[in-house]
């Protein structure tokens, strides 16, 4: 961590601020996430949110000599998104405030949870021209991660723990495996996360793929996301996989405008029919992971129901499960402390109680936030989402800059790709991160361009007198 902050400051001084934390906390994102200073217990000695690893200690180091940097700017005007985040963390304190009592650990995980990234984002593209060696840096990396995920899915290597260390294990095993070969973990602590984390950085080899197709740069950047793509599959994740169709679907609706009519129709009957089979859609993928025999064998008890479970099936029942504590989360929720580690301390009894012991996480980061932070939580978290969409959707109309639009496109898909991904899994940092990175990119672009029309209309003025 040490070499990546000092990295920063000499960065800083020999470029921008700005261009240095956008390089550092970029490449911070591929350090494992179990290189972690340890600041609190969890329920089942798990590390999950209970210190500082590296992306998040290297991004505070470099937002506090941010301050102090020759260059540095402080963008204040507010977006849309900025609103909503105010309130999201307003609603955190709020929450864990009326629940558990003031601890100024409450400031620490804020800070950690929603401002950090955020804001390093923000500030990182502060401007509508940014250097071309930092998406270079991004996409190869993200592609290196897509050759760590085939070498560890095809030759059970895993390059991360042969560098720091072997990953601790949280209830699931070493050595997991799904359609005969090994599930790939990487820097996170499950192969799902790890494909969230390919998944939302996935939009850097797209743009340049895009920056190729327009001779921008050489051809071989066409066919860089080909490896990230197969890193997502080589970790077995059906979540992942199926989400890199909302990316596809997604891109096509923000880079080509006359496609976005058909594309709206088209996803709005695709989300229905859907709706209309969930169910249906579930049973498919057990069958498409072989998990539909043991689902049939392993069965639980909700509201007097005996229902098959398995990984995917799990999603249903835990919605059954935890209804009655979301029915009564009210506007703050139950708090952080309530539901920290699996499974959390929630209204629950009876049978449900037991069926919770076998359903143990909350792979939905909707109900978890709910179940957190009330009703008000989820709407400041959706309304933070919908936002930052809305952020890149225009910036794609009114830039004047073709790149800028092609990389407003790119991360709008990734956001939208992992929107979807965390219906399926609850939200850990190590995809969590980058996406709230990602969405400071757009507050930050989106700033950028409100500041260059003022300034052009302030120009126009003074060449009118």
């Amino acid at each position: 961590m040490a070499v990546m902050v000092a990295a920063f400051v000499i960065l800083a001084l020999k470029t921008t601020p700005q261009i240095a934390i956008g390089f550092i906390v970029g490449v911070a994102f591929f350090v494992p996430v179990w290189i972690i200073l340890p600041l609190l217990e969890t329920p089942n000695n798990t590390i999950v949110a209970s210190g500082i690893d590296v992306k998040l200690g290297v991004t505070a180091a470099c937002l506090f000599l941010y301050c102090f940097m020759p260059g540095r700017t402080f963008p204040m005007r507010l977006v849309p998104s900025d609103f909503a985040m105010i309130g999201l963390t307003l609603i955190h304190f709020t929450s864990d405030l009326t629940n558990t009592g003031f601890s100024w650990m409450i400031i620490v995980r804020i800070y950690g949870e929603w401002f950090a990234a955020y804001v390093a984002g923000r500030l990182a593209f502060q401007s509508l021209v940014f250097p071309e060696n930092l998406w270079k840096t991004l996409a190869i990396a993200s592609s290196i991660l897509g050759v760590c995920a085939i070498c560890e899915s095809l030759f059970r290597f895993n390059v991360f723990e042969a560098i720091v260390g072997q990953r601790p294990l949280e209830g699931v095993s070493r050595d997991a495996a799904r359609w005969g070969i090994r599930r790939a973990y990487g820097p996170t602590m499950h192969p799902i996360y790890f494909g969230g984390l390919q998944l939302i950085l996935l939009a850097w080899p797209v743009y340049g793929m895009l920056q190729a197709l327009r001779r921008k740069v050489g051809l071989g950047w066409l066919f860089l996301p080909i490896l990230p793509v197969l890193g997502i599959c080589a970790t077995g994740s059906r979540g992942p996989i199926v989400s890199l169709l909302f990316f596809v679907i997604a891109l096509v609706f923000y880079q080509v405008k006359r496609s976005r009519v058909p594309v709206t129709i088209v996803a709005t009957l695709v989300l229905i029919v859907g709706s209309l089979n969930f169910y249906q859609i579930i049973e498919r993928l057990d069958y498409w992971s072989g998990e539909s025999r043991n689902a049939e064998r392993h069965k639980v008890e909700v509201d007097g129901k005996k229902m098959a479970m398995s990984s995917a099936r799990s999603r249903i029942i835990m919605l059954e499960v935890y209804r009655i504590a979301i029915n009564r989360s009210g506007l703050i929720g139950y708090g952080t402390v309530a539901t920290s580690g699996f499974p959390i301390n929630v209204p629950i009894s009876g049978q449900e109680y037991q069926t919770l012991r076998q359903v143990r996480f909350i792979d939905n980061a909707y109900v978890l936030l709910t179940l957190r932070f009330g009703y008000t939580g989820i709407v400041f978290f959706l309304v933070a989402c919908i936002a930052c969409l809305w952020q890149f959707y225009y910036l794609t109309n009114e830039v004047d800059d073709k790149s800028i639009r092609q990389l407003c496109s790119v991360l709008a898909a990734g956001l939208i790709s992992i929107y979807f991904l965390a219906a399926t899994v609850w939200m850990p940092e190590d995809f969590g991160f980058p996406m709230m990175w990602t969405m400071g990119i757009s507050s930050g672009l989106f700033r950028a361009l409100l500041i260059s029309r003022s300034k052009n209309r302030a120009l126009a003025k003074l060449r009118s007198l």
